[in-house]
């Protein structure tokens, strides 16, 4: 479990690294340095207050999601409102269990301002203080849309190969590189 004691992910640590101690101003600026440096939303929450908006959230959620910082900035309801509404009651349930789990992982959609649709893939970690209890919430939002469509196409697309084989009025089979067969339409199984 992380503790809210410098800027590290959990099993991390400056000691013996060379980098500097958590809480300097170089080791803060190379963090925002490092975090700004990736192709995801990075955000800390506070825990257990709701309305309040992100602590942090990276400059990535203009470039990735059309959302400006000032549109990110802002309470629970909204965050919850730019959700799916196919998937938000599942994402809400996941973030009522994140309470007890200390964790959160979960891939949802979220519309955007523009009106398309987003895929994320959400994850994040509860960081805790020394008396154990949660504090803040850090994560990451990876846009997940460019895997989801082509994984969308990759099922239609076998769903059509699937159709036409078993439609085609003569045998087909497919052998794998041992010669095994891993695929025979219906005429092929009734002439084998």
């Amino acid at each position: 479990r992380g503790t809210d004691q410098g800027v590290y992910p959990a099993g991390m640590s400056a000691e013996g690294t060379g980098i500097p101690a958590a809480g300097s101003e170089v080791s803060d600026d190379l963090y925002r340095r490092l975090v700004e440096s990736v192709s995801v939303v990075t955000f800390a929450l506070p825990f257990g207050h709701a309305d309040e908006p992100f602590l942090y959230v990276s400059p990535q959620s203009e470039s990735l999601l059309g959302l400006t910082h000032e549109e990110m900035m802002v309470g629970s309801a909204e965050r919850v409102r730019r959700i799916h509404p196919e998937d938000r009651g599942r994402v809400l349930q996941d973030m009522t269990s994140f309470e007890t789990t200390g964790g959160w992982d979960t891939e949802y959609r979220i519309v955007v301002p523009d009106g398309s649709v987003r895929w994320m893939e959400g994850r994040g970690e509860a960081v805790y203080s020394e008396s154990g209890e949660p504090v803040r919430l850090y994560g990451i939002g990876i846009d997940v849309t460019a895997r989801k469509e082509a994984e969308r196409a990759l099922r239609e697309s076998e769903g059509r190969f699937s159709r036409f084989m078993e439609q085609l009025p003569g045998l087909a089979w497919i052998k794998d590189i041992d010669g095994k067969y891993i695929y025979a339409n219906e005429s092929a199984l009734r002439s084998f």
